[in-house]
């Protein structure tokens, strides 16, 4: 079965300025691991994808559109 978000973690990610630690929910760290940081953008994108809302309350499908555009949760790993 897919995962969801609930809807207060997704109201949370919508909202905006979450440091990109918390956005994907990894350790605060000078040093990271790459593929630590690809995992947790990959893991969180696809968490918030507004497909993965469609059909449920327009509400949660607006959040998820909200929270994708805030970079999936994230930043752009490629760019590391």
């Amino acid at each position: 079965a897919a995962v969801s978000l609930s809807p207060s973690e997704l109201r949370e990610l919508a909202r905006g300025p979450l440091d990109h630690f918390q956005r994907l929910g990894v350790e605060r760290r000078w040093e990271q691991q790459r593929s630590e940081l690809e995992d947790a953008y990959v893991r969180k994108s696809a968490l918030v994808h507004p497909d993965r809302y469609v059909g449920q309350d327009a509400s949660l499908t607006a959040l998820a559109q909200q929270a994708s555009s805030h970079g999936g949760g994230s930043c752009h790993v490629s760019g590391l």
